[in-house]
Order: C-alpha cells, then structure tokens, then sequence
C-alpha cells in the first residue's frame, strides 16, 4: 500500500463545466474514503487527457470500497457515477473482490449514458483470495 489515499472526507464541492472526470480516484488503490455533499454539473469528454476521460463521469470510483453521501452528479456527457473496477492493485489491495461501499442519497440528472455503472465486482469475504481452489 503505496502511496494511496485513505480514510478521507472530501465534501461541499462544486464543480461546474469541466473537461475530463469531475472527482476521481485513479489507481484502485484508494479506499474507505467518504465523499459526502459534493456537486458535480456539466462534465464533457476530453481526448487530451487520460484515455478514460472520453468516457467521462463525474465521479470516477475505481475501488468500490468508499462511501459516497448526498451526492450529485448532472450532465456528464456519459456516467454520472462509475466504478471501473480494477483488478488487484497489490497483494493486499483487490478491488474487485471488494464490497460496495455505503451510497445514500445521491441524485444523478441527464447523463449521456448511464447514470450509475458498475464494471467487473464480484465482492467475496477474502478480496484477495482466488476463486479457483
């Protein structure tokens, strides 16, 4: 564990008309933070940036295990919120084993695509542990 950020709250922001993903974890790596009251309006696409930014979220969650509070997330040219789950990140770090962190009371308006994604979870009791015997 390297380096990620952790238990942290990020909360009471806005952002408005942004090119790329509004709040976004990127190295999987990052868990049990809270986002709580945040408001994100009007994400567009970018090819300029990092390859996922043409799918743009406003919030881009890539280990499940965080908890998000009274969000909102309106107009983002594709997902509102999306968990790109990655794969395990170290020995001790397996997002896709991972549960769902806690997600209450967020609103999501006129996303272009989805409004909430979830890619490649399948939560187990060992995140880490292998389903092959």
């Amino acid at each position: 564990m390297n380096g990620e950020i952790s238990f942290v709250e990020i909360s009471n922001n806005v952002l408005y008309n942004i090119k790329g993903h509004g709040i976004a974890l990127q190295t999987a790596s990052e868990n049990f933070n809270t986002f709580k009251n945040n408001l994100v309006i009007s994400v567009y696409s970018s090819y300029d940036l990092y390859q996922t930014d043409i799918s743009v979220s406003a919030f881009y969650i890539t280990n499940p295990s965080n908890t998000l509070i009274g969000n909102r997330a309106a107009g983002s040219d594709s997902f509102g919120f999306w968990f790109p789950i990655q794969n395990s990140v170290s020995r001790d770090v397996c997002p896709t084993g991972s549960p769902l962190g806690y997600v209450k009371d967020s609103v999501i308006h006129s996303s272009g695509v989805y409004g909430f994604r979830i890619n490649r979870l399948s939560a187990r009791n060992f995140p880490c542990k292998s389903l092959r015997n």
